[in-house]
């Protein structure tokens, strides 16, 4: 029998169509929609025609899907958008795929319009199915129970759950087999983005999830076409709950993507602390770029004011010593925050030695706001040489070395594999540091993420 699970979220206007096709299956297939908590009546439209509504705990396609799965009883799981039209014989389709030995399949795809952007994508669509075995949602991805199973389900991620099944079906030594018939999809979220703006897009989330981009960042990107990712940190007027901003800077959110999440998550579930992306001009102002550094600090401090920030929470080094007597707004390394809100707790770094950033050398008043973090003795690695230079054998002999600077990090390592930074030991995240190109790819999509704070209304 086949399973047909449809993950829904307010369809009011959708659902029709895709309930007529349903009701022809009705006595060969086990139909169970799962709503993700609609508001606008979804669920009692379908129960009024007879069909069986699952309330996910959860909302989120993957989510709601792997819980339909759960309480469904085929031996064989379709998975349908709800705003698609699977073909007439679809399920003589899915049996006739899987009887030539395939264990998972899907639709060639065509959207309800004419337009000849939305004949493009449905052409790409299906030629990445026949030629890379990449099967999306609005394709009506089928597969063996059984063999679902063992892969573990869908990722729970909130974007690209259909591209990372399809990468555990071809791991699984399998491919995914293209039906004849044709399922008709909507073009709606093209049209609320535009149709070649949100193609492109699509294709450019796509090459960053394949580079190593995680879904999370993926998600904000493709949902948010004015990016106020900021608004959940924030009241309804648009200033952040706290007062306070975190200012990860260039290099930490690049090298450091998934220690860059759990932070930003943390700070704003403890404290409603929101986060901005960009640069503080310092590096504009070492290439002797003087107005553009000045540009940069003086579109920092209007963004601020704007939004009613009162405290920049910096990861940077360079930030912390650039910004402080410069923006006009109070400017606090990371560490004492963590120390404050319970985040973390006092670490022993005596096994190795402290790499003092360039900036702190003369006065050291930056080490000693990190002391919070110490819990013992601690050597200061003071006399070495600024990561930047050429290779120098003082680094590669220095042994084991923390550091607080994510570009000293990156660029030592090219020296001593010895080298850590100590923000991701304290958060137990235990991050790799991403090299080149992946540290330059995280980087642009956090900024891209992170660009802008709502201002008052």
């Amino acid at each position: 029998m086949i399973s047909v699970i449809v993950p829904v979220l307010n369809e009011r206007e959708a659902i029709p169509a895709l309930m007529e096709r349903l009701k022809d299956f009705a006595g060969t297939c086990e139909i169970i929609f799962v709503d993700g908590g609609s508001g606008d009546g979804t669920p009692d439209i379908l129960r009024e025609n007879s069909f069986t509504v699952l309330n996910s705990p959860e909302k989120g396609r993957a989510l709601q899907m792997n819980f339909g799965v759960n309480a469904s009883r085929g031996d064989v799981l379709w998975f349908v958008h709800g705003d698609s039209l699977p073909p007439a014989d679809a399920p003589g389709q899915i049996h006739e795929i899987l009887s030539r030995g395939f264990r998972a399949g899907c639709f060639p795809i065509r959207f309800n319009s004419s337009s000849p952007v939305m004949t493009l994508c449905g052409w790409l669509s299906n030629l990445r199915v026949r030629l890379r075995s990449i099967a999306f949602g609005d394709q009506g991805i089928f597969i063996e129970r059984a063999f679902f199973e063992k892969l573990g389900g869908f990722a729970p991620v909130p974007l690209m759950e259909d591209y990372r099944l399809s990468q555990d079906i071809i791991a699984a030594g399998q491919k995914i087999g293209l039906a004849k018939s044709y399922i008709v999809t909507s073009e709606r979220r093209f049209l609320e983005g535009g149709r070649l703006r949100t193609l492109l897009k699509m294709q450019k989330l796509q090459y960053l999830y394949r580079k190593g981009v995680s879904p999370e960042i993926l998600a904000g990107l493709y949902r948010t076409g004015e990016r106020k990712i900021l608004k959940s940190h924030q009241t309804t007027d648009g200033v952040p709950r706290s007062g306070r901003l975190l200012f990860p800077g260039c290099h930490f959110p690049g090298v450091y993507p998934e220690t860059t999440k759990n932070l930003i998550g943390r700070l704003r579930e403890r404290d409603g602390i929101g986060t901005l992306a960009g640069c503080c001009g310092k590096p504009l102002m070492e290439r002797g770029n003087a107005a553009g550094a000045n540009a940069a600090l003086e579109r920092l401090r209007q963004r601020l004011k704007a939004a009613g920030v009162t405290e920049l929470i910096v990861l940077c080094p360079n930030c912390w010593y650039y910004l402080r007597k410069r923006l006009g707004t109070k400017v606090t390394f990371i560490y004492p925050v963590l120390i404050e809100l319970g985040m973390i707790e006092p670490h022993d770094f005596s096994d190795g030695r402290i790499f003092v950033p360039c900036p702190d050398r003369p006065s050291k008043e930056l080490l000693h706001t990190l002391s919070c973090c110490f819990s013992g003795p601690t050597a200061i690695a003071g006399a070495m040489p600024c990561c930047r230079r050429c290779v120098r054998a003082d680094w590669a002999e220095a042994g084991k070395l923390y550091t607080c600077c994510a570009n000293c990090t990156r660029m030592a390592l090219r020296l001593n594999e010895n080298v850590r930074h100590i923000l991701p030991l304290l958060l137990g995240t235990e991050e790799t540091p991403k090299s080149a190109p992946w540290n330059t790819l995280h980087r642009l999509a956090f900024r891209y993420l992170f660009n802008r704070i709502p201002h008052k209304s």
